[in-house]
């Protein structure tokens, strides 16, 4: 499934990248994305799933299980996509690569904003040509109920672009936003520990988990 090659028209102006391992996709990362793409007014929305972490976080379903798992859980939202790019390039996933891609595909004009989580912000200073990322797109930090706060991250060089931050993008690249998210009290990682533990769906598992992908978990045997 070749799903990147960015074609945006005219009227696509405005969009999202939200970069993960997904493994599994659940409902809050569907809901996030939802509410950041009328928050950040954005035109569309596309999942990044990673081949391969450069922190050396190793997913437990594999690249096509969790390409899968995304189109499914996808599949009826139309202005949510997926970009394959990562999964498709041998080696670690380095966002920077992928966002010069992107940024060759969509032009000068189009304006681009990659989502990460404020726990994931606080450590960019740690991954590869990180500044370069404001040089090919904007950044929203998603700072969410009972995570990490902006407020307790204090590196100089990410609290001077907190500092900076702006209420709405309003440019290509080179600007941050803070976008507050409503609590959503589950993980990937207590989804996996629950699939671990039982054959049959918990009720955590059947309302956080859309049932196509709870049913191809099961069919896959993932995650025991």
């Amino acid at each position: 499934m070749q799903t990147h090659r960015y074609k945006p028209s005219a009227s696509t102006k405005r969009i999202g990248i939200f970069g993960g391992t997904f493994d599994p996709v659940h409902l809050g990362h569907v809901g996030s994305a939802e509410a950041l793409l009328e928050q950040q007014g954005l035109d569309e929305l596309y999942f990044m799933p990673c081949q391969r972490h450069p922190h050396d976080k190793r997913p437990m379903a594999n690249s096509e299980q969790r390409l899968a798992m995304l189109t499914l859980a996808l599949q009826k939202q139309s202005s949510l996509k997926v970009d394959d790019r990562e999964l498709s390039r041998l080696g670690k996933s380095f966002t920077v690569d992928s966002l010069t891609e992107i940024r060759q595909e969509i032009g000068e004009q189009t304006t681009l904003i990659f989502l990460l989580g404020s726990d994931a912000f606080a450590q960019l200073h740690r991954w590869d040509r990180w500044q370069t990322i404001f040089s090919l797109a904007n950044v929203a930090v998603i700072e969410r109920a009972n995570t990490l706060s902006i407020e307790a991250i204090k590196i100089a060089e990410l609290r001077q672009r907190v500092n900076q931050a702006v209420d709405f993008i309003d440019a290509p690249y080179g600007q941050i936003t803070i976008a507050s998210l409503s609590p959503y009290p589950v993980s990937s990682t207590l989804l996996r520990e629950q699939l671990s533990q039982s054959l049959s769906p918990s009720t955590l598992l059947t309302e956080f988990m859309s049932p196509q992908v709870l049913d191809y978990i099961h069919q896959q045997k993932l995650y025991r």
